[in-house]
C-alpha cells in the first residue's frame, strides 16, 4: 500500500486503493474473488491444433508449426490430445506418430507425454522406444506415469522391463 502513495498523487493513491476488496483478498479462505486469464497466442493456436487433430482436418503446415514451437507449446498441445483420448482415433495416432513425433530426439518431457497417449490409446508399436525411455530415465516424474500407462496395456511385459532396470 505504501508503495501506491509513493508512486501517484494522493487522490489518485487513495482512490486505487479504495477500489481493493481487502477484506476478501487477506481474510476470506479460498481463492482469490479474480480470476486470472493465462491464454495467449501459443496456448490459443494449440487449442485450435489439437481440434483439427480431433476433426481430422489437420492443417497441411503444421508438422513445420509443430516443429517450430518450444516445448512449453508442445507440451499444451499433447496435454489436450492426452486429456481427451475419447475422442483420439487411429488416424489421429497414426497422422501424429508419422508427421510430429517422428523424430526421436525430444526431450524426456514431450517423450513422457507422447508415451502416455500411445500406451493409454493402445499402440503397442511405440513399447520398443518406451522400454529404452524406462531403462535411461530415472526421474519418477517421467517414469511412473509411462510405467502406470504401459502396465495397462501389458502388465507382464511392463513388469519385466521394471525388473530389468530397478
Amino acid at each position: 500500500m505504501s508503495k501506491v502513495k509513493e508512486l501517484f498523487p494522493s487522490s489518485d493513491a487513495n482512490n486505487i486503493l479504495g477500489q481493493i476488496d481487502w477484506d476478501t483478498w487477506i481474510m476470506t479462505p479460498g481463492l482469490p474473488p479474480v480470476k486470472n486469464d493465462f491464454s495467449n497466442i501459443y496456448t490459443t493456436e494449440a487449442q485450435q491444433r489439437a481440434s483439427d487433430i480431433f476433426n481430422q482436418q489437420p492443417k497441411e503446415d503444421f508438422a513445420k508449426v509443430f516443429g517450430d514451437w518450444n516445448t512449453n507449446v508442445k507440451l499444451v498441445f499433447l496435454g489436450l490430445i492426452k486429456n481427451n483420448l475419447e475422442k483420439f482415433t487411429e488416424e489421429n495416432y497414426q497422422y501424429m506418430r508419422d508427421n510430429l513425433i517422428s523424430d526421436k530426439s525430444f526431450n524426456s518431457e514431450i517423450k513422457n507425454i507422447w508415451y502416455q497417449i500411445a500406451l493409454n490409446s493402445k499402440h503397442s508399436d511405440v513399447v520398443p522406444d518406451v522400454k529404452v525411455f524406462l531403462a535411461n530415465i530415472g526421474r519418477m516424474k517421467y517414469i511412473r506415469p509411462v510405467y502406470s500407462s504401459f502396465g495397462r496395456l501389458n502388465k507382464d511385459d511392463a513388469y519385466k522391463t521394471f525388473q530389468a532396470n530397478k
